[in-house]
């Protein structure tokens, strides 16, 4: 009897590969709050991942905190902050360009006698330097994505200091400026999809993605108004300078955070405990990510070009980066010229289709999360679904814009803020999630890929 009861019930092993299965899967449904760990849960690790470290006292001890129950949250509202400086640094200039430049509109008095076709050349120069990523994307999985995000903060600081200190000198100096803006955008996104594929599991990478790009609505929200604010006091290093003042000091700040907790993966964050390292390492185990120095990867270009999916996710990356350029980069000159807006109205009045894209971004990112992982929704479906919806009304929005005059600003601003809900209610959630989870082990080199057709639209708008 007792050797039929051994002959039935299931082998220690037998469980420990049951329990790891369903940690190591490739999309297991989050059981716990996203970015927690359950400190009591008792599960197993591949011993190929196991082998790799011991295991840390004080470490596996460790409480995580109300604030960051976990590391990689922390790193996320890190990437998030680092995507705010970014948007500082790229949208700071739609306002102050209005300022710089001379104007007789409501005292829109500046110094600078640029024609406007300089002025395309300036707001066209951030796009050239983005073109970086032709680069970047082909190498950031071999890089430390820790030093490229610095390089990226560093670049910030430069830009904006260069700008108001030399633009009077020469034209050019501004358009050097703007090329280091946008070099930074090509270091920070491929660095940034490289850390999330090694610090998150696929379950939480929709939430990750979320918070992370929601960086980018923060910053503009707060430069706009803010902007527009600064360029009527004069009294305040001559206007239209603390501008650029400003966005230098926020790159600096974050910079200073992002250097001694920032990592490229768990096993190099100083702070992370042994637990969370774990659960982290487990669960992206079986996607074959693969070490930065092995030479012996190669990037399966032609059979990602043959790619439906990828060819999908591109179209869908250009078709929501521009309207979004129009709206950064020539929604104040729309306001000061089409609807007359005074300075520091124009720089509030632009936030809020920005506040609607934000809002749209963190709504749809969340309730995509939920449709696949709650109501086991096919992911295929939902994307369609989400683009479907997004690329209709933004169409519908953005056509009955020019019907509006300064005499109806106000349906104007409404059209604008319709086309915004709509921009990131599929785009953003759903065509930039999809790309981490077709193929996390090469997803910088499909941003590289895609970097040629998103640069070349924005190059050929301005």
């Amino acid at each position: 009897m007792a050797w039929l009861a051994a002959r039935s019930a299931p082998s220690v092993n037998d469980l420990m590969m049951s329990r790891l299965d369903r940690s190591t899967s490739l999309d297991p449904p989050p059981e716990k709050t996203i970015f927690r760990i359950d400190l009591n849960e008792d599960r197993p690790i591949p011993s190929a991942t196991a082998s790799t470290y011991a295991p840390s006292e004080a470490g596996d001890l460790a409480m995580p905190s109300v604030l960051f129950p976990s590391m990689r949250l922390m790193l996320a509202a890190m990437l998030c902050c680092c995507f705010i400086t970014l948007s500082i640094s790229s949208s700071n200039l739609a306002v102050a360009l209005i300022c710089m430049t001379s104007c007789p509109h409501h005292g829109y008095g500046g110094d600078l006698k640029w024609k406007t076709e300089q002025e395309g050349l300036v707001l066209a120069a951030q796009n050239a330097g983005s073109l970086l990523t032709l680069v970047t994307g082909m190498w950031a999985d071999r890089l430390n994505g820790k030093w490229m995000v610095f390089v990226a903060l560093l670049l910030c600081c430069v830009g904006n200091l260069v700008l108001p200190l030399f633009a009077a000198d020469s034209f050019w100096f501004a358009v050097a400026a703007r090329i280091a803006i946008g070099a930074s955008d090509a270091c920070l996104m491929p660095a940034c999809n490289s850390l999330i594929t090694r610090w998150f599991p696929q379950s939480e990478r929709a939430a990750a993605i979320g918070l992370i790009s929601g960086g980018r609505q923060i910053g503009t929200l707060f430069i706009l108004p803010t902007a527009g604010y600064l360029c009527t006091r004069k009294d305040i290093l001559d206007g239209w300078p603390a501008i650029f003042y400003l966005s230098a000091c926020i790159s600096i700040l974050v910079t200073v955070f992002w250097i001694p907790f920032g990592a490229d993966k768990p096993a190099k964050q100083c702070c992370i405990s042994g637990r969370e390292r774990n659960f982290i390492e487990s669960r992206i185990a079986c996607e074959s990510i693969g070490k930065r120095t092995d030479r012996s990867r190669r990037v399966p270009y032609q059979a990602m070009l043959r790619s439906r999916a990828l060819w999908a996710s591109m179209f869908a990356l250009v078709c929501h980066e521009y309207p979004l350029v129009i709206m950064l980069q020539f929604l104040p000159n729309y306001m000061r010229d089409v609807l007359e807006f005074a300075p520091t109205k124009n720089g509030l009045i632009a936030a809020l289709p920005i506040l609607c894209l934000f809002v749209s971004k963190t709504v749809s990112s969340s309730f995509s999360s939920y449709l696949v992982t709650k109501r086991n929704m096919d992911k295929t479906v939902v994307c369609k679904a989400f683009n479907a919806i997004a690329s209709g009304g933004l169409a519908m929005c953005i056509f009955i814009v020019p019907l509006f005059d300064k005499t109806r600003a106000v349906y104007a601003v409404v059209s604008l803020c319709g086309a915004m809900i709509f921009a990131d209610n599929g785009m953003t959630s759903i065509a930039k999630t999809s790309q981490p989870n077709s193929n996390p082990t090469h997803l910088s080199e499909q941003e590289y890929v895609a970097i040629c057709f998103r640069s070349n639209s924005k190059l050929r708008e301005k």
